[in-house]
């Protein structure tokens, strides 16, 4: 039994340490994301605004596993029950938490023609802003042209009777040096802003379902481990 509990110890603090490597990948690529998508917050719709958030769970959530895995391992090097199961229970609910943001971003993400057109429409918004509006909606115009090769929101020519040419960030070459419509970045950002929201979401999810396996696991080994060292105390005190 001594020897079981052993190997169980064993594998319990392999997993806190790979949940903590996890929960540490978690953190990072939640901090990535989350850059990229702050360039892009204009320009999703109010009623997708949940889809902005995804990033900054990611970072509270790796931070937390991250901790969390660290007292793990303390709890199994300890044999110490309580440390053991009150990780086991916070694993679950970390767990529970991913599982529920993440079926609220694939219900968000699941019409996906509504999701493209409101994209549109929030786009097109901020471009006929583009002349009028404080510096910011140029900025943000610019950052997502630029940073995802699109033009417009369905092509270079949705600029049309806003300005005479498209700007210098719908450019496919240097800047300056696009005089005509087939200069500029052929696809639009409608198509391009929901290309890369869907992508985002994809990884996030694929992320958040490998943890949580992990998680889960992890937290049977916490139990199993717990109850084998109150079984263990248990049989002590009748020897």
């Amino acid at each position: 039994m001594a020897c079981a509990m052993g190997i169980v110890r064993f594998i319990m603090f392999g997993f806190n340490l790979i949940c903590a490597l996890l929960g540490l990948a978690m953190l990072v690529v939640g901090i990535i994301f989350q850059l990229n998508i702050s360039d892009i917050t204009e320009s999703i719709p109010d009623e997708y605004s949940t889809i902005s958030y995804i990033p900054i769970l990611m970072i509270v959530v790796g931070s937390i596993v991250f901790v969390i895995a660290f007292f793990g391992c303390c709890g199994a090097v300890k044999e110490s029950t309580c440390m053991l199961t009150t990780y086991a229970v916070i694993l679950l609910i970390i767990l529970v938490i991913q599982v529920a943001f993440g079926t609220l971003a694939f219900l968000q993400t699941k019409n996906t023609d509504d999701l493209r057109t409101q994209f549109g429409v929030v786009f097109q918004r901020l471009m006929e802003k583009y002349n009028s509006a404080p510096p910011q909606s140029h900025e943000a115009v610019d950052l997502i042209q630029q940073s995802l090769k699109c033009c417009g929101t369905t092509g270079p020519h949705s600029w049309v009777g806003i300005l005479s040419l498209p700007p210098d960030s719908c450019c496919a070459g240097p800047k300056g040096t696009c005089n005509n419509f087939q200069d500029f970045f052929f696809q639009g950002c409608k198509d391009a802003l929901f290309d890369f929201t869907r992508d985002t979401i994809k990884i996030i999810g694929i992320i958040f379902i490998s943890i949580a396996a992990v998680e889960l696991v992890g937290a049977i080994f916490a139990l199993c481990l717990s109850s084998s060292i109150k079984n263990s105390h248990r049989r002590g005190a009748y020897a």
